[in-house]
């Protein structure tokens, strides 16, 4: 009988950050399945986009050769799904609900799919996790099956649950998230057998270095986003159209503070290197 394969990429997921000496997560699940599994130390990623390192990953090629690109999935191209449905495989996905993964999910034969948009998403508290664990105690999947789960809980913008938002789980916020989905994950994985699944865990990137609390987030925004889309759902359109115009204004005053330290020092490395050649500047 062949085996089932549970296929979970979290995005943004930095190794540094659930293993070695320097972590500050609280990862037991994680600790406990690389204990006893096999854990791949020098997995380098192919783009630091979703979309071409999705692609990558489930068609064994780059982007050069299969057309796939963030904003574009080339339907033509056979992937790991394709090969595994020939192979009578059932095939199931959550996944956001955005364009790029609903190309990717067509051929599936079950798909779940939560909210996302730009840097706004659901995550496993905000009813993912309970769509995953029902999907797997629904005695409804046809063995052998491959689940792919997509997880976008560490992606900006990052909003921890109350639980975790304590100095015990972690030093940022991302840390913190990290120790919740870690929660979640040995959920989702106690209504596996295990004895007959082959389970992976991995990222599509990394995230940026250092992760810090400020870069590219609005979490008391998002927060209050959240609450709000749930009070006036009607008014959801029209908040993420304030916050992207939010964020993006944040981004280009970012822009400008950068390029003026940059241009302070070009003046003060010039005036410097007239002190030091100053015959020629005359």
């Amino acid at each position: 009988m062949n085996s089932n394969v549970l296929f979970i990429i979290i995005d943004s997921l930095r190794a540094d950050k659930f293993h070695g000496s320097k972590k500050t997560s609280v990862t037991p699940n994680i600790d406990n399945f690389i204990k006893k599994g096999a854990y791949f130390s020098e997995t380098i990623s192919s783009s630091d986009v979703t979309g071409i390192c999705v692609g990558n990953i489930f068609t064994g090629m780059f982007s050069q050769k299969t057309g796939i690109i963030q904003r574009k999935f080339n339907s033509k191209i056979k992937t790991l799904f394709d090969i595994l449905k020939e192979n009578n495989y059932e095939t199931y996905a959550t996944v956001p609900n955005l364009t790029w993964f609903n190309q990717l999910t067509e051929r599936f034969d079950h798909v779940d799919t939560f909210y996302a948009a730009n840097s706004t998403q659901n995550g496993l508290i905000d009813g993912v996790g309970k769509t995953i664990l029902d999907r797997l105690n629904s005695n409804q999947m046809k063995s052998p099956w491959i689940y792919y789960i997509h997880l976008e809980d560490l992606h900006q913008t990052i909003t921890v649950p109350e639980k975790y938002n304590k100095k015990e789980y972690g030093d940022t916020n991302y840390e913190k998230m990290l120790s919740s989905i870690d929660e979640w994950l040995g959920k989702i994985l106690n209504q596996c057998n295990l004895n007959n699944t082959l389970v992976v865990i991995t990222s599509d990137h990394g995230d940026y270095i250092p992760v810090v609390d400020s870069y590219g987030q609005i979490p008391r925004i998002q927060t209050f986003m959240k609450k709000g889309k749930t009070i006036f759902p009607q008014m959801e359109p029209i908040g993420v159209k304030l916050f992207i115009i939010l964020r993006n204004l944040i981004m280009k005053k970012q822009k400008i503070y950068v390029v003026s330290l940059m241009q302070l020092n070009s003046l003060h490395n010039y005036s410097r290197l007239k002190d030091i050649h100053r015959p020629f500047y005359r």
